[in-house]
């Protein structure tokens, strides 16, 4: 009897043991689970806030600070020409949309102007013979021709512009792409401007002058201007594709100047098709 009793002792007790161990079992895994929650939900919540930040609507305050400081300090701007009439142009431009502003974020505020959202605008230029670069003419300016145009004025306070400068931009297809060197720039050149010598049926004979690349024996020759310069003689030709931006061909006369533009490199030619002929220019 003593025996039995002292083996039921022991299985109540090794119950009992097991029975703690399994509660304490249970326990810790329960708190590992909770820690990793608690690690899953610290990380998420984490990140959520890292995107509001990233993504925060941006203060009022910084919107109209840019928008002001874009009105009184840009006074150059580019747009294409759309009619002229005497000293007066008419330009469609690219500006910035200030109704847009508010939709950036801060971050996006304080990059370029170059990256806001834009709008087209239409501006009235006046210029006259104090304008850059002199003499400045009418017929120097064509339709479709874009330019660029300076001010002494900031240029979104009107929508008129008394230009002090005005710059013709050529057409990205008679742009080299960057990194084109000097010499090769010179003899990818798709367009010629000089004087017309000669007036024939659908052709022109201009003269103009080149820089001689055989006798040019570095480029920082170019660069200075001291490079040797050589006259040529074009003989231009034109069609009913030859597109005349100011003067007709039959307006045209000796000793006008024109630029003459081609599909094609013109430096190791001297006989060409023109695409576009604009004139005449002032020089």
């Amino acid at each position: 009897m003593i025996l039995l009793e002292e083996n039921r002792t022991k299985y109540i007790l090794f119950a009992i043991i097991f029975f703690l161990v399994l509660i304490g079992a249970v326990v810790v895994f329960q708190q590992i689970t909770i820690n990793n929650l608690k690690k899953d939900l610290s990380g998420k919540n984490e990140a959520a806030l890292n995107s509001q930040k990233s993504t925060a609507i941006n203060n009022p305050s910084t919107v109209q600070a840019v928008k002001k400081n874009l009105e009184d300090n840009i006074k150059e701007i580019k747009g294409v020409i759309t009619s002229k009439n005497g000293n007066l142009l008419t330009i469609e431009a690219e500006v910035v949309d200030f109704s847009k502003l508010s939709g950036l974020t801060e971050d996006q505020l304080h990059q370029s102007a170059d990256s806001f959202p834009k709008t087209r605008k239409n501006y009235e230029v006046s210029f006259s013979d104090k304008t850059q670069p002199p003499p400045l003419k009418p017929e120097s300016l064509s339709v479709g021709t874009t330019i660029v145009i300076e001010s002494d004025e900031p240029i979104y306070k009107s929508n008129h512009i008394n230009a002090s400068k005005i710059m013709v931009v050529a057409d990205q297809a008679e742009v080299p792409p960057p990194g084109t060197s000097l010499e090769d720039q010179i003899r990818q050149t798709k367009f010629i401007g000089g004087i017309i010598k000669e007036v024939g049926d659908k052709y022109f004979v201009v003269g103009t002058t080149q820089i001689d690349l055989s006798q040019t024996k570095d480029s920082k020759d170019i660069e200075a201007g001291t490079a040797p310069i050589v006259a040529k003689y074009y003989k231009v030709l034109f069609d009913d594709k030859t597109q005349f931006t100011d003067k007709g061909p039959n307006e045209l006369k000796v000793e006008d100047f024109v630029r003459a533009f081609s599909s094609n490199s013109v430096y190791s030619v001297s006989e060409f098709t023109a695409t576009k002929i604009m004139g005449p220019l002032s020089i």
